[in-house]
């Protein structure tokens, strides 16, 4: 057995032990394949939908796309985020070549990227209600899902292998990147104005014509699951031979060169330690404002500016990527199910988990420097929390003005419905602090997102009965929700109540 099987091995055994000595974790792990069990069978037999296959392939190849981008471009500038510390003391000491360490850094790295698969698993039953497919084919495109991880994050590992500490050939691969992705937006856009005018069908057809599955990997991808749905032989062999082919090629290129990554990755991976001390930035990260110290705020009050340092100095934005990738997805659902108002706010509220479980006030819960700050540790929780504000407040705009505009709202109802769904992420964020307060989990795991995210849908519910009821009883869209943004507001302040000794505690 060779060293890294060995040590593979153990941390899987570790880690179903720590499952087992866990009793939560083990209900939770349960509950979860009971509930992914059932999504399949009771609506394996059931009716499927009548819009064209066309546009599911299509959804399904974006995605793909999706993820190719953001899996291949960190080898640009995040090989290091591989491996740990621990990993760097101890794999880089031992005599094993350079390429079998980075092969199973990347391989330690695919679970966690894998895991986002399941998404697309509980999306079976409305996928299902919608188009025209079975549960084999959910399963393909979630098995196709995975290649396009493992063949992206393979990519990514060959840009990093030839390209790290050398800024010339990083700006070359960047070009190449980008050359790459104006090459197929050209062809799709040749395709789409071939025939003169512009139409959903036509552009459906024209993302998922034969040219665009020559789009590295992701098109790739597509041929293989267009050849098992659509039963075409061919596609399926040659998509399946490319993607193989390519897989052999990188390993070969890194196998058998003796390029050394260790000085790159253990300045990255001392980098991230610090950042995670408190103790400053990683080492890659480019600092944009001219100014690397605090100026403004006084006692607990510099807990807030600091976030806002930080943002600065890592280019935080107020839209990421995948807050794109979600407002496309709420225009995609505007223009299939007719403009159902109804779906697209419950769709809006759904997703408002994810900036507030990505911002950085979780992680300051538990960095030393909170503790030293001699303040009232309520009042310190005070100034963590606004970090996430603007994020929140952006999101909320956009998302429901694109609401607004598909369900030809009023200008009033808008801003009545923008601050209900903002509501929904206040009282997401007390569920998420109370999960913390009671179970100590501050890491942003699968557990943690069990612990806070269903609780947290339970506590909107109170609101939602009260919206419901004020339409029922023939008050406007505007007033119901502003009844159910003051009840939001409430169940949030209280939430935040119960947990105010949070940091007292773990002091």
């Amino acid at each position: 057995m060779t060293p890294l099987l060995f040590l593979t091995l153990c941390k899987l055994k570790n880690k179903l032990l720590e499952l087992l000595r866990k009793p939560g974790r083990l209900i939770a792990a349960l509950a979860f394949l009971v509930i992914l069990v059932m999504n399949f069978s009771l609506y394996a037999d059931g009716l499927s939908g009548q819009r064209p296959l066309a546009e599911f392939r299509a959804i399904i190849f974006a995605f793909y796309i999706l993820c190719f981008a953001t899996e291949s471009k960190k080898g640009f500038h995040s090989g290091g985020t591989m491996f740990s510390m621990a990993d760097v003391n101890m794999l880089f000491m031992s005599p094993l070549r350079p390429s079998r360490i980075l092969f199973h850094g990347m391989l330690s790295r695919l679970g966690s990227s894998l895991f986002m698969a399941l998404a697309f698993v509980y999306q079976f039953t409305l996928l299902r209600s919608l188009y025209p497919i079975t549960a084999g084919d959910m399963l393909a495109a979630v098995g196709g899902y995975a290649a396009v991880v493992f063949l992206s994050q393979l990519t990514g590992m060959l840009i990093y292998f030839y390209t790290c500490g050398q800024p010339e050939k990083i700006r070359a691969a960047r070009v190449i990147f980008c050359l790459t992705g104006v090459l197929f937006l050209a062809v799709f856009l040749t395709a789409l104005l071939k025939n003169g005018y512009i139409t959903f069908s036509a552009a459906v057809l024209a993302f998922t014509s034969s040219p665009m599955k020559l789009f590295p990997v992701a098109g790739w991808v597509l041929s293989v699951l267009d050849g098992i749905m659509l039963g075409k032989t061919s596609e399926l062999l040659a998509g399946g031979i490319i993607c193989v082919a390519f897989s052999f090629a990188v390993f070969l290129l890194i196998a058998f060169s003796d390029k050394g990554y260790y000085e790159d990755v253990l300045l990255s991976a001392e980098g991230g330690a610090d950042s995670k001390a408190g103790e400053g930035t990683p080492s890659d990260v480019k600092i944009k404002s001219r100014s690397a110290s605090l100026k403004r705020g006084s006692g607990a009050s510099v807990l807030f500016y600091k976030h806002m340092l930080e943002n600065k100095r890592t280019r935080a934005s107020l839209f990421s990527p995948s807050s794109l990738v979600y407002l496309v997805l709420l225009g995609v659902y505007g223009f299939v199910f007719g403009g159902d108002f109804t779906l697209l706010f419950f769709f809006s509220c759904m997703v408002s988990f994810i900036p507030v479980l990505s911002g950085r006030w979780l992680k300051e819960l538990t960095m030393p420097h909170v503790y030293l700050i001699p303040e009232p540790p309520f009042k310190k929780l005070l100034y963590i929390l606004p970090e996430l504000l603007p994020k929140l407040v952006t999101e909320s705009v956009l998302q429901c003005a694109l609401i607004g505009y598909i369900c030809d709202l009023t200008p009033p109802t808008v801003i009545s419905v923008t601050a209900s769904r903002l509501s929904v992420s206040f009282v997401l964020v007390g569920s998420a602090l109370l999960a913390a307060r009671l179970f100590r989990e501050k890491e942003k795991n699968s557990v943690f997102l069990s612990l806070s995210v269903l609780p947290g849908i339970l506590f909107t519910l109170p609101s939602a009965a009260l919206c419901i009821s004020a339409l029922n009883f023939g008050f406007g869209i505007t007033v119901a929700f502003a009844l159910m943004s003051a009840v939001n507001l409430l169940v949030a302040l209280v939430l935040v109540f119960l947990s105010r000794n949070i940091l007292k505690i773990s002091e």
